[in-house]
């Protein structure tokens, strides 16, 4: 076996095993998460820096697609006049590996000061994080390591991540009674949209 087939496995073995602890991690703050977006009258934000941004706008394209109102917002636009956007009826959802970035913090701090009504969601990977204080509830996907060699690069962190708003989506679907014709009324497009037509 190659070495470069040798670093491909251990990278998907670290993402899976960071998977597993997932699994077996989810608790409360997971259900207290869904019932406060299904709660939610007015539009979902999600935000976080880097990757974890790509992760947070595909989790509001999701939930535009079960019909719930969400949009991803770059916490810097967010920070110079964005928060004028946000009413009381709104929640927001911030996704971080650390739950020490700047922006977030900042974020958090200046949200609270605006709307400090509005339900802050915590999507981290470590447990203790100064992000913790403002976010309730959090969802702590608790990972070891990234899965590059180097283990710095987002890899499992975007897999977890990822993988927690696809159960909350998949966890709304449920709650929702969402059937596949409200789904391919919002999706018409593509290849998906014909099948489900």
């Amino acid at each position: 076996m190659t070495e470069f087939r040798i670093a491909a496995l251990r990278c998907l073995e670290r993402e899976r095993n960071a998977l597993d602890r997932l699994i077996g991690s989810l608790d409360e703050a997971f259900d207290h998460a869904v019932e406060a977006i299904d709660q939610c009258s007015g539009r979902v934000h999600t935000t976080g820096v880097g990757k974890s941004f790509h992760v947070a706008a595909k989790f509001a394209d999701c939930l535009n697609t079960i019909g719930i109102p969400g949009c991803a917002d770059n916490p810097t636009d967010l920070l110079h006049g964005g928060i004028g956007g946000f009413t009381e009826n709104d929640l927001l959802l911030m996704i971080s590996r650390s739950g020490e970035t700047e922006e977030l913090l900042q974020l958090s701090e200046a949200i609270r000061s605006v709307q400090p009504r509005i339900p802050c969601i915590g999507i981290l990977c470590c447990k203790g994080s100064a992000l913790e204080r403002f976010t309730n509830p959090t969802i702590v996907c608790d990972l070891i390591e990234e899965a590059d060699p180097l283990g710095i690069v987002p890899t499992a962190s975007t897999i977890v991540c990822s993988a927690v708003g696809d159960a909350l989506i998949s966890a709304l679907i449920q709650k929702r009674h969402v059937t596949r014709a409200q789904f391919a009324r919002n999706h018409p497009g593509g290849t998906l949209g014909r099948l489900l037509r």
